[in-house]
């Protein structure tokens, strides 16, 4: 008997047990579903892109044969270009030719010419003596050529002293027979002075000085 009762106290008290325990699994199930929240997604507006209407027009029948046409234009407007500007550039050249023959033409070739002649009336006529003048004649004349270098045209007379070993001595300009600027006047004076010395004497001239009088002449030709 005392088992019995023992039996039916302890199913009494597992059903309490299971009672309450399906409260309160069936309490929570309640909250949790009364706690979820409904989250709403927006997603952002996209513009779509319009499409371009394609403005190519559709190919015909005749397209090839306009194309070609097309392509044999260009190539015959290349052309025509090609051939102005081959046109062009031999005129240009004809034009640079042309100028540069004319300057050819028209330039002048220009000489310079310097010479010392004799001076009449010197002051002795012995052979010896008209042998040594054309020497120093000579020499004067070579170093006036080096120092000429402009184109300028004139005479300048000169007398100057040589004593027996050739030394320069004096030197002068006759202004009242010379007809030439002062460049000319300063390279024949720088001439002679440059000359010096000139060769001794001859052993014929027994003098111990001996003046001579040159003309120093430039030309352009």
């Amino acid at each position: 008997m005392e088992n019995r009762i023992f039996t039916y106290t302890l199913i009494v008290s597992l059903l309490i047990h299971i009672g309450v325990l399906w409260n309160m699994s069936y309490a929570q199930m309640r909250l949790k579903a009364k706690t979820v929240k409904m989250i709403e997604v927006v997603y952002p507006g996209i513009k779509l892109e319009k499409k371009i209407p394609d403005t190519t027009p559709a190919p015909v029948k005749g397209m090839k044969v306009d194309l070609l046409q097309a392509a044999k234009a260009s190539l015959q407007e290349q052309k025509s270009i090609s051939s102005f500007m081959k046109d062009m550039s031999k005129l240009s050249d004809d034009f640079l030719h042309q100028g540069q023959k004319a300057k050819v033409v028209n330039q002048k070739p220009q000489k310079r010419k310097v010479s010392v002649p004799a001076v009449e009336a010197q002051q002795i006529n012995n052979p010896v003596y008209i042998n040594y003048y054309q020497i120093v004649r000579s020499r004067i004349r070579d170093r006036a050529y080096a120092n000429y270098e402009r184109f300028e045209s004139g005479e300048v007379y000169l007398t100057f002293m040589l004593d027996s070993q050739g030394s320069l001595k004096r030197i002068k300009i006759i202004e009242e027979r010379t007809r030439a600027n002062q460049y000319l006047r300063q390279i024949s004076m720088r001439s002679i002075e440059e000359s010096n010395p000139f060769p001794p004497f001859p052993s014929d001239l027994q003098y111990p000085e001996l003046s001579f009088n040159v003309i120093i002449s430039y030309e352009v030709e």
